[in-house]
């Protein structure tokens, strides 16, 4: 008999995952030493990975789908259309507020917050704070600043031209 420690991807230390929380596939996820997956959360690689990093937290209620249905046939059912998808990497230190969906082929980098209830389709920078349906930047940290800033279009022309990181 294996262990369920030997049929993950990874699983590292002290992680906890509430028993009420819904993984399929394990061989195909990844969670970090200090990660915490909280009550119904619904972890769904089919095709794809997905890969939690260190101390992350998943509230409550979130969930993460690394494929999708083709669905662009019209003369075919949706379900027999086969599916498409990407790789989800949530990096260290990452916090999902409860109700969030992150979809297929998106990168969460480090430090960065996920609003509750929001639903993440395209990939989040370091330090940023992402809203909505779909959820947008709405603060990035300035470690010039040393302090969070409110993601508008000068803010974001700043970071682009590099004149604050």
């Amino acid at each position: 008999m294996t262990k369920i420690s030997e049929q993950w991807g990874y699983l590292g230390k002290n992680v906890l995952i509430e028993p009420t929380a819904i993984l399929i596939n394990i061989d195909k996820i990844e969670i970090g030493d200090g990660s915490w997956i909280g009550s119904y959360c619904n972890l769904r690689p089919v095709n794809n990975k997905i890969k939690i990093g260190r101390n992350v937290i998943i509230a409550q209620f979130v969930s993460i789908i690394s494929d999708s249905h083709n669905y662009k046939d019209v003369t075919k059912n949706i379900k027999d259309q086969g599916i498409f998808g990407g790789d989800i990497i949530i990096k260290d230190n990452v916090w999902i507020g409860c109700n969030s969906v992150i979809l297929q082929d998106v990168v969460i980098e480090t430090g960065s917050v996920v609003a509750a209830g929001s639903v993440v389709t395209k990939s989040i920078p370091s330090y940023c704070v992402a809203a909505g349906v779909p959820a947008e930047i709405i603060k990035r940290y300035s470690y010039d600043l040393k302090k969070w800033l409110k993601y508008n279009l000068f803010v974001k022309a700043l970071f682009e031209v590099h004149l604050i990181k």
